[in-house]
């Protein structure tokens, strides 16, 4: 299927839409070279979203079986007694933990592909901007979860992220004050933690319902032998590579060294060598930029593609472009002339001009202006004209 390009990006850029065409080059090629191996049904890249929501499920049912074992009073030595369970407890811990990451690079390569494909702006911003706002909740269930474990690096998170909260003016006391010394740690900061990481996955299940709630017929879940693939593979890693204990958290230590995951904890190294209000100014300016994108990519009103019309007088009222539309933008209501019962009519601030329901229409008279079937037919014999010998 062709998408539609746009070729004027009003007040972008010159070298944003460079860029947004290097993407999409890229991924064209990355595409074709995937589908060789896998063929097109099996490509997972294209698959990012739903790959994300399968991901957060395999989250979700080893979280329950961790949760199980875990004990707030005695959080590291607790994760300690999972990962010694060689039968259970190792793997589904290391499953949990690669699916997290993977689940960070789905929403990154879902975001990437629907960018470079100018599918942000419109109807489709709500999704975009919701789409921004569940990774943010993503990262931020994914730093409670290495807090829970009080290593060096779940300590690293909390003590900054303690320095930054305490730069806005919603505690009373300092969070920070928390972490002067082991013995002063209130067990209701782990269990605040604890809350926090099992609360969280319910506000993103009502961000990703709102994320879809455009959508007419929205599919969460990737085909099953593709997630059933992805599944294994992740389990197997678990197997081979598990995930280890890294050493105690010691608030003793004034510069403690841990190893940092490279989708969750990237950030810690440049926030810790920067003021809190710098943090804060460029974690505004990081969820800003994308949450905007719909505004400044969209291209100028006479480059953007008309909605989808309905010649009423060739309606016949059979509703199958109704059921098709994937945006519920197409109604059916009561025809004013006495020609059919029913009418199909085009919500305008709906359509995203997919021409989906072109394809729809026995009579060829739904679709975007000159691209209904009868534009499209008048095109091929024009062209098979135009190629016919002499």
């Amino acid at each position: 299927m062709t998408l539609y390009r746009p070729q004027d990006r009003g007040v972008r850029l010159n070298l944003s839409r460079h860029v947004e065409a290097g993407i999409r080059r890229l991924l064209a090629r990355v595409d074709a070279t995937v589908n060789r191996l896998y063929g097109w049904e099996g490509n997972p890249l294209y698959q990012s979203g739903t790959i994300a929501a399968a991901l957060l499920l395999v989250v979700t049912v080893t979280g329950i079986y961790l949760l199980f074992y875990y004990r707030r009073g005695d959080p590291y030595d607790s994760i300690a007694r999972i990962t010694d369970q060689w039968w259970a407890g190792r793997w589904i811990r290391g499953l949990h933990r690669y699916a997290s990451d993977a689940a960070v690079l789905a929403v990154l390569i879902h975001a990437l592909r629907l960018y470079a494909q100018g599918r942000t702006w419109g109807p489709r911003a709500l999704a975009w901007v919701s789409g921004v706002s569940l990774f943010l909740l993503l990262m931020i269930c994914g730093w409670t979860g290495y807090v829970m474990i009080w290593d060096v690096q779940g300590q690293l998170l909390a003590q900054e992220g303690a320095r930054l909260l305490d730069r806005l003016p919603i505690f009373a006391e300092p969070i920070s004050r928390a972490f002067v010394s082991e013995k002063t740690i209130p067990s209701a900061f782990f269990f605040l933690n604890l809350f926090l990481h099992v609360a969280l996955p319910i506000g993103l299940g009502l961000v990703l319902w709102v994320h879809v709630t455009r959508v007419a017929r929205p599919v969460l879940l990737p085909p099953k032998r593709l997630a059933w693939a992805i599944t294994l593979a992740l389990t197997a890693l678990a197997l081979v590579r598990p995930v280890v204990m890294e050493p105690r958290a010691d608030l003793a230590m004034v510069h403690a060294q841990a190893t940092l995951d490279l989708f969750y904890s990237f950030w810690l190294p440049a926030a810790m060598a920067l003021s809190p209000d710098v943090v804060w100014a460029l974690t505004l300016l990081a969820w800003t930029i994308p949450a905007l994108v719909p505004w400044w990519a969209r291209p100028r009103a006479a480059a953007r593609p008309a909605p989808s019309v309905v010649d009423e007088r060739h309606c016949t009222g059979c509703e199958q472009c109704y059921l098709d539309c994937p945006y519920e933008a197409i109604a059916m209501l009561p025809r004013p002339d006495a020609l059919e019962e029913m009418v199909a009519r085009v919500d305008p601030s709906l359509c995203v001009s997919c021409g989906l329901c072109t394809g729809s229409c026995a009579p060829m008279r739904v679709g975007p202006p000159t691209r209904t079937g009868r534009d499209q037919l008048v095109r091929i014999k024009s062209f098979t004209s135009a190629e016919a010998p002499s």
